[in-house]
């Protein structure tokens, strides 16, 4: 009897770190891509190999799908009080991996960069923010047009889209149809390192606890953002996606397929 509940305890624990712990299971993805999912939270180190902060987020430009910045959080005790650093996605070095995230400056000259605190994140689409981030690490801004509000037939405005995206509000968000058919959950983001850009979102659909769904790598432009953060739009319906074949898990794919009517 002791036996038995000790190999439950374990098959209950394997289960656990498959659909609890990021990336416990699953085979990395062919360089030079990366699953994003890892990186939240991940040290970094400065140029020298010093220890510099974790990884608080990444920020995706909705527009282009590229990676706009890589949050770095530095100092504080167990997340209170720490600064926040919004570091444009070139200042990294190659490549970017799960053993090793390093940045081309020192410690030194990340302290004195433009900072802002956990709770009052700054609007991205600020000129004189983007204008004083971009001067200080010497990269050009990626400021472009806003993205335009979505608007019914009638004219009504439904809701302005965000330009920039955090990947700790993607990587929990539902996707759903346009006639809000509920299809699953964005299980990760795999972005291409040596592009800095978004290769595909991979969608997870069907299952129980994560066991038994069909994972889809889907193209970041087949997503719609919804109104209000947390939920995306894709033009197919739960028939589709029965149909249709998704990846295997322990083999992820090189590139996205548009699965869209």
């Amino acid at each position: 009897m002791h036996i038995r509940r000790v190999t439950v305890g374990i098959v209950f624990l394997f289960i656990w770190a498959i659909t609890v712990i990021p990336g416990a299971a699953a085979p990395d993805v062919p360089a030079p891509l990366q699953k994003m999912h890892p990186l939240i939270g991940h040290d970094i180190e400065d140029q020298n190999g010093k220890d510099t902060g974790r990884i608080n987020d990444i920020v995706i430009d909705a527009v282009t799908g590229d990676i706009a910045y890589v949050v770095v959080a530095l100092g504080g005790v167990a997340g209170v009080g720490e600064k926040l650093f919004a570091i444009p996605w070139h200042i990294l070095q190659q490549p970017v991996n799960t053993d090793m995230v390093r940045l081309k400056l020192t410690a030194e000259q990340l302290k004195s960069a433009p900072s802002f605190n956990t709770d009052s994140w700054p609007d991205m689409e600020e000129r004189h923010w983007t204008d004083a981030v971009h001067a200080y690490y010497g990269a050009p801004p990626v400021l472009g047009k806003r993205i335009p509000a979505q608007t019914t037939q009638e004219g009504r405005v439904e809701h302005v889209p965000h330009r920039f995206l955090r990947a700790t509000y993607v990587l929990r968000s539902t996707v759903v149809s346009p006639r809000n058919q509920r299809l699953g959950e964005i299980k990760d983001v795999v972005m291409d390192t040596s592009a800095g850009q978004v290769s595909y979102v991979v969608l997870a659909f069907g299952g129980v606890i994560g066991l038994g769904e069909k994972l889809f790598a889907i193209p970041w432009h087949d997503l719609q953002q919804a109104e209000g953060l947390g939920t995306f739009t894709l033009d197919v319906d739960t028939d589709t996606l029965q149909a249709a074949s998704g990846f295997d898990k322990d083999h992820w794919p090189k590139t996205a397929r548009s699965i869209k009517q």
